[in-house]
């Protein structure tokens, strides 16, 4: 017997539009479901269709479904700015439907798990890196044993019943979960968890069973895999673990437990209820950041290179890719991921041992390109793919985390976008700060001058390589005709608000950075963050050669840029910290989730909600200062004549 409840993880609202709603859910046996969504007055408005209620066997006693429910009507749609419901039966052609118990997952006073569509987005809920045993620091260096996601399930829960203030959307902007530091208390668990899922404990080239490796980073993986992590001893490396570590971090219904010595472990699952009760009722739509896959992931091409030809590195990312398309990919938008996909999926899961199944599963999880996608939503949401789509200068320099290939498809996505009808500035999903904080990056582009190794140094910021930089934002401002953008990200464990302006082609970009990291992983550096950044200053200036203008090697500038426009394409950044109204701080590093309110399409403010603290930090967005910026812009890099 496999002692596994019979829902092993979920539900989960996934993507939600007029046209269709999905919900996921992993169980420990194979029966037939359905999904209905109906409205306050028991009215059924759609139902999932027979190919969607398929339970795809992916281990011995792991069967997972993504239901699509669908208008009754084909020219209906799901009502919005309504409160609606979902529930899942049982079904069987020989008795009536049999009703899950989903009764952990309601808000109160709702008997079933609910959600609505906005035709107008007012809020959204953001964050990311939620590591098991990682700190909850306050900003004076003060350990708590807390988790940050609670802060979602009690937002909802205040707000079930009114719509203007509940937020219909939840971003994880990356690092939901840690491969490459997994603490020594659940290592164990987890592989005898994924023993249970799948049935046996399925190995990689090199390693038999996982299960039976003591140190597993310094015994094997450290000097075969081609992996860098320097993080912890202990990393994921069958499918099978990977999935076992999201059924923990998705709510851990399997009941896995530790000592209670472990107190940053134990804060992290007895938050398992109210993480369970927050992804029933809220849209969840996702990134991937390293850490769901490894630490240092792509970061350069000669890692790159190293691992991709190492068979061993190779199936381990490829094992986490799969479990990244189950738990996270697939419901982001179930159209990236064809039949053919998941019959690959599962044809290797289902015969390890053979080569052929194995090397296709390994080609297919490296070079698929549709991990990105698009929210139909009024403003937009766009979530950019900064990990498989990087593009190498040089094998050990830092890398433009946008190729031109990916570009382009964003250019593809924002067309399809402005074809529905969507209105107001895009926001923009990026695991890493696009507009970042300047005392880390400033450390990590001298470094990078002096040719030092990006892994040794986590050198990833989009600042980094400039020519990627300018091409990302000249593609918003110069072909898109974009002036005005939000991003949304995570990475970094420290939290801020930074306006960003942009100038390029006589033209001006504008956008807000809105971080919020870590839901629990503080870093120790934290009480110090803000002192430094003052130190630096909260104005920073970038300048730099447009890289999508093509300029003949003879004719670039050897030593320095110049300032002449007429004859350099020149692209200039002013980077302008906000601060929080109300304690006064440019950074924090207190474990918290964003809460983003939109006004009239505009992102008006974050505030960032903290079980550490009584009120939340609550950060402005100003209203665009053209003139003003652009003198800024002029003060400081004057231009030459």
């Amino acid at each position: 017997m496999s002692n596994l409840p019979w829902i092993v993880a979920g539900p989960i609202l996934r993507r939600t539009t007029e046209n269709r709603v999905c919900v996921w859910i992993a169980l420990s046996e194979q029966v037939n479901i359905e999904l209905k969504v109906i409205d306050p007055n028991d009215h059924l408005l759609g139902i999932s269709s027979s190919a969607s209620q398929t339970l795809h066997k992916i281990g011995r006693h792991f069967y997972v479904a993504l239901l699509e429910a669908r208008p009754l009507r084909e020219s209906d749609k799901f009502p919005k700015d309504q409160l609606l419901y979902y529930y899942l039966n049982e079904v069987s052609s020989k008795s009536s439907p049999n009703p899950f118990n989903l009764s952990d997952c309601c808000l109160p006073g709702h008997e079933h798990p609910s959600f609505f569509i906005p035709s107008k987005l007012r809020k959204l809920v953001h964050g990311s890196c939620r590591k098991p045993q990682g700190k909850t620091l306050d900003d004076e260096g003060n350990e708590h044993y807390q988790d940050a996601f609670s802060e979602v399930a009690k937002l909802l829960e205040n707000t079930a019943d009114n719509l203007e203030e509940r937020p219909p959307i939840l971003c994880l902007t990356g690092d939901q979960i840690y491969a490459d530091d997994v603490s020594d208390s659940l290592i164990t668990p987890l592989n005898q968890l994924s023993q249970k899922l799948m049935g046996e404990d399925i190995g990689v080239p090199m390693i038999e069973r996982p299960g039976t490796l003591k140190h597993r980073w310094r015994e094997r993986l450290e000097k075969h895999s081609g992996l860098s992590t320097d993080r912890g001893k202990n990393h994921l490396i069958s499918f099978g673990e990977y999935a076992a570590a999201y059924v923990i971090a998705f709510g851990n219904r399997v009941g896995i437990h530790v000592s209670p010595e472990d107190k940053r472990v134990t804060a992290y699952l007895d938050c398992a209820k109210a993480v369970r009760k927050a992804l029933a009722n809220i849209q969840v739509y996702t990134l991937f950041d390293d850490h769901e896959v490894t630490d240092d992931w792509n970061i350069s091409g000669a890692w790159y290179d190293r691992v991709r030809f190492s068979p061993m590195g190779r199936r381990i990312i490829s094992n986490a890719l799969a479990a990244y398309w189950l738990f996270q990919g697939w419901g982001n938008n179930p159209d990236n991921f064809d039949d053919e996909f998941i019959r690959i999926v599962k044809d290797h899961l289902a015969e390890p041992q053979y080569t052929n199944k194995g090397e296709l599963f390994d080609l297919v999880m490296w070079k698929h390109r549709k991990w990105t996608y698009t929210l139909p939503t009024s403003p937009p949401i766009i979530a950019l793919d900064t990990r498989t789509q990087r593009y190498f200068d040089r094998p050990n320099s830092t890398a433009r985390l946008m190729d031109r290939y990916s570009l382009d498809e964003l250019r593809i996505n924002w067309w399809r976008l402005k074809e529905r009808g969507v209105e107001g500035p895009p926001v923009f999903l990026s695991a890493t700060p696009v507009f970042g904080f300047d005392p880390a990056e400033s450390g990590q582009s001298l470094l990078s001058r002096f040719w030092v190794n990006p892994e040794t140094i986590d050198a990833e910021a989009w600042i980094l390589n400039r020519k990627g930089y300018s091409a990302l934002l000249d593609t918003l401002l110069l072909r898109l005709n974009i002036t005005n953008a939000t991003f949304l990200s995570g990475d970094v464990h420290y939290s801020f608000v930074n306006k960003g302006v942009y100038c390029s082609g006589g033209k001006q970009f504008t956008g807000y950075q809105l971080t919020s990291s870590a839901i629990k992983n503080s870093p120790v550096s934290g009480p110090y963050l803000d002192w430094l950044n003052r130190a630096f200053g909260v104005v920073k200036h970038y300048r730099g050669l447009r890289s999508l203008v093509y300029i003949p090697a003879y004719k670039k500038p050897f030593f320095a840029i110049s300032n002449d426009d007429a004859k350099y394409p020149v692209w200039r950044a002013c980077i302008t910290q906000v601060k929080d109204e109300r304690w006064n701080r440019y950074v924090t590093n207190v474990p918290n989730i964003g809460l983003i309110h939109i006004n009239h399409l505009k992102v008006t403010r974050q505030e960032l909600i903290s079980p550490l603290l009584e009120q939340p930090l609550v950060f402005h967005i100003q209203p665009t200062d053209v003139e003003g910026t652009k003198e800024l812009i002029e003060r400081h890099i004057p231009a030459t004549s």
